[in-house]
């Protein structure tokens, strides 16, 4: 979820529209979710961690984008479709990418 912030936080600044402390606000939450990506990375769950960063960053950016900046979610029947079956593919991947286990040496 805290890179969907800093997403969020990043589309503002390109954007323009920017107070000066968003400057301020943007490397506590990479760096937090830095910190916190590599201490489950060295606990030794990677397959789930990568899945779980591969799922949630897109869908918090997804939800702050159209809920503090109101971009357009897909529309109509193929809009919707098309985000559906992403999404299933996604989630399919995602999850066998997270019940493989890692080679050894």
């Amino acid at each position: 979820m805290l890179y969907g912030a800093a997403a969020t936080l990043t589309r503002v600044l390109v954007d323009g529209a920017w107070e000066w402390w968003f400057l301020l606000a943007l490397p506590a939450p990479l760096l937090i979710a830095l910190a916190l990506l590599q201490r489950a990375y060295a606990v030794g769950h990677f397959g789930v961690s990568f899945a779980t960063l591969q799922l949630a960053d897109p869908l918090t950016a997804i939800a702050f984008g159209a809920l503090l900046l109101d971009e357009p979610l897909p529309t109509g029947l193929t809009g919707t479709v098309t985000a559906a079956v992403a999404a299933v593919l996604t989630a399919a991947g995602t999850f066998a990418l997270a019940r493989t286990t890692p080679l050894t040496r």
